[in-house]
């Protein structure tokens, strides 16, 4: 599972999530959602059906509009953020926090 968070409070924000498996296919693609300000947005990948237990590969989560909200900070920063969420690893759930790579493509 992965969460995905808005964390700007003065703009909303369209996602697109892409899997990869180890050679860089693509193997699945999210439909776009937009996620509000300040919310978090839960995708259990187990239920998408590409991704299996032992599965190798990369996701990437894409920002492809940001809509601003707020008059008074028309600049507001757009400010996503990820947590994987590992299951079944001992007693309880377990979080990873891997480190992305931003990029702002124009």
């Amino acid at each position: 599972m992965i969460a995905v968070r808005n964390n700007s409070n003065c703009n909303m924000i369209k996602l697109l999530v892409g899997i990869t498996d180890q050679t860089g296919t693509v193997v699945s693609q999210l439909n776009e959602f937009w996620l509000q300000p300040n919310r978090m947005r839960i995708i259990d990948l187990a239920n998408i059906g590409t991704v299996t237990r032992g599965w190798v590969g990369a996701g990437e989560i894409r920002v492809i509009e940001a809509k601003q909200l707020c008059k008074h900070e028309p600049n507001a920063p757009v400010m996503p953020s990820a947590v994987v969420v590992m299951r079944g690893t001992g007693p309880g759930d377990t979080t990873g926090v891997y480190e992305g790579i931003p990029v702002n493509i124009p």
